[in-house]
């Protein structure tokens, strides 16, 4: 993992989790924790 990227630890995404979309309409999801995880960048 890159260190400039702020990770959620498995408990603190396994929370986040169950709030995010499921759907698959539209164009592909790119993988949340990814996402989140630029959010919080430096």
């Amino acid at each position: 993992m890159d260190q400039d990227y702020f990770w959620l630890s498995d408990q603190q995404f396994g929370r986040l989790a169950p709030l995010l979309p499921t759907d698959t309409r539209g164009v592909p999801r790119v993988a949340d924790r990814r996402v989140i995880s630029g959010m919080g960048r430096k």
